[in-house]
């Protein structure tokens, strides 16, 4: 049962363009009458981003890392600028981001029910602003300023999971990033929604794929009705601890033992044989040691995943 929600910030809660520092460095030198291909450059600066942000490196703040950049395009053609002050600039044009309006209303709905955080590659004060610019507040934001490393860093969800105090599979990481917020976080034993806002599909190993956040408010009211239900339910009796993780199929009852003649369902009990009083189709593990019945693998299959 899910018990609390991790939000990745920028492209999952609120909306960014692709290479617009890049473009902004790019016009510096435009305007110094210095011609570069545009397309080139920005790759350029993914490739410098990524390199810096790597485990392998060690940490700097994004401040510092945009002003690294900025020294060396200024060194290498001469501009007369301040590399620093330009970051702190490009930064803040940076933090200047809309949210998606499903955000704010499903924030605040599913604050009654979980705790939320965030957990961002970016300084403290960007996403501050970014936060207070859309009127949106969380439990705790977990920047990678905060924790000294980026996603998909182990330490960065390790660090997370200290504070919360739960366990991995009982903590939803929700994000935009393939790398960064499904592969990551599920390494780290997360349950992991990707926000697929432009809806390209695909199989990441994600445990929930959604198209906005209205959608993960849906599966989550759902997931909490079925555990509340579940709750109260007198078949449940542990089983779902040595069940849970095998392959049911959809077979009629037979026996690998000529001295057994029945099954009984692992939840309500009842007979399951090849008698015409008792249930003769049923769901059962390949090697046939388990059995249950339809009613009982609908109402429990979340279980068993």
């Amino acid at each position: 049962m899910i018990k609390a929600i991790v939000f990745d910030a920028y492209g999952t809660l609120f909306e960014v363009t692709s290479g617009g520092s890049s473009r902004i460095v790019r016009q510096y030198l435009i305007d110094k009458g210095i011609i570069v291909d545009e397309g080139e450059f920005r790759e350029k600066w993914k490739r410098f981003y990524k390199e810096y942000t790597s485990p392998d490196r060690e940490f700097i703040t994004e401040k510092e890392l945009f002003t690294l950049r900025n020294k060396l395009i200024y060194d290498r053609f001469g501009l007369d600028r301040d590399p620093e002050e330009d970051a702190v600039c490009l930064l803040a044009r940076a933090g200047v981001r809309d949210a998606f309006p499903d955000v704010k209303p499903v924030i605040d709905e599913l604050k009654k029910e979980y705790p939320v955080y965030i957990g961002s590659n970016t300084d403290d004060l960007m996403i501050e602003d970014t936060l207070r610019r859309n009127d949106i507040s969380v439990n705790k934001v977990f920047t990678s300023e905060d924790l000294r490393c980026y996603k998909p860093n182990a330490r960065f969800y390790e660090s997370i999971l200290e504070y919360i105090q739960l366990p991995p599979d009982e903590v939803l990481f929700a994000g935009d990033s393939i790398t960064a917020d499904v592969e990551g976080p599920k390494s780290a034993g997360f349950k992991t929604a990707w926000v697929d806002r432009k809806n390209t599909g695909g199989d990441h190993g994600q445990d929930y794929t959604v198209r906005d956040l209205f959608e993960l408010k849906d599966i989550l009211t759902m997931k909490r009705s079925i555990s509340q239900k579940v709750n109260d339910d007198w078949r449940l009796q542990g089983q779902e601890r040595y069940l849970k993780g095998h392959h049911f199929d959809l077979k009629t009852w037979c026996s690998d033992n000529p001295a057994w003649d029945h099954d009984h369902c692992e939840f309500c009990m009842e007979e399951i044989s090849d008698r015409d009083e008792a249930i003769q189709e049923a769901y059962a593990t390949e090697d046939n040691k388990h059995w249950i019945c339809k009613r009982c693998f609908k109402d429990f299959e979340d279980l068993l995943i």
